[in-house]
């Protein structure tokens, strides 16, 4: 497949995509609005007002670590079977295996964006607007590359360990309550906050809220630590991809 035709089946699937997405729920496109409103009111409702945990700005800090979080893992969710559901299709057509995981990785970008416009609204009528946002997009950045190395890597390896499709739900799952995605790391006692941190998601919600809520600018070295590992894991998942670009027909006999 040439190059051009590479690109023009990537924009055309991440057309054909969010339009299914749209037509598949009765709310449309809402729904993608909707969602981490729904998580956030279950979240607020279970440690803001039964738990008498939530503190200042809780409803701001749950959209925050929501947003965010669901880009993520609806992105690797969804990449991980991506290669292993076109078997067949790939049996009888020839087109790079990255292709399959870039289009649920594009279109979890144009779904996020439009999701993180309205949060930002909000943010600047509730909170008000920091210059410390002006690190939002170095945010995006970092966050993007380590979503295209995970969700890159889990694509690649599913074909050759199908099981992994039933694990992944889970362990997404378990890691959203390691990931702060509902409570701030001060709130952890101090000799955990580090060992926290080394979770690449926790780090970069605690880096959202900073930047976002408090004014503050993120920490620059450990961004630089994950988007360079984030890199390196993702040329290591394209090169694996290319080397076994010939196997993965195969594994629909």
């Amino acid at each position: 497949m040439k190059r051009q035709h590479t690109f023009l089946y990537i924009r055309e699937n991440i057309i054909a995509n969010l339009k299914a997405d749209i037509s598949h729920n009765y709310l449309g496109f809402l729904w993608w609005f909707i969602e981490p409103i729904l998580m956030m009111a279950i979240f607020y409702g279970v440690f803001g007002v039964l738990f008498q945990r939530g503190g200042d700005n809780f409803v701001q800090i749950l959209l925050v670590g929501i947003v965010f979080w669901i880009w993520f893992a609806s992105s690797v969710g969804k990449s991980a079977p991506s290669i292993f559901n076109a078997r067949i299709l790939l049996s009888h057509v020839y087109f790079p295996k990255f292709v399959l995981p870039s289009v649920i990785i594009m279109e979890g970008v144009i779904r996020h964006i439009l999701v993180m416009v309205v949060l930002l609204v909000f943010l600047a009528a509730t909170t008000g607007i920091f210059v410390s946002w002006a690190w939002l997009p170095i945010l995006f950045i970092v966050q993007l590359t380590f979503i295209a190395a995970v969700a890159f890597w889990v694509a690649a390896v599913v074909p050759f360990i199908p099981d992994l499709r039933l694990v992944i739900p889970p362990v997404l799952q378990a890691l959203m309550f390691c990931s702060g995605v509902f409570f701030r790391t001060i709130n952890l006692p101090e000799k955990y906050q580090n060992i926290f941190l080394y979770n690449p998601m926790a780090n970069l919600i605690t880096q959202y809220r900073s930047a976002l809520i408090e004014g503050q600018a993120p920490d620059t070295a450990s961004l630089a630590v994950i988007f360079l590992v984030s890199a390196a894991l993702l040329f290591s998942a394209l090169l694996f991809l290319e080397k076994n670009d010939l196997r993965y027909p195969r594994l629909a006999n």
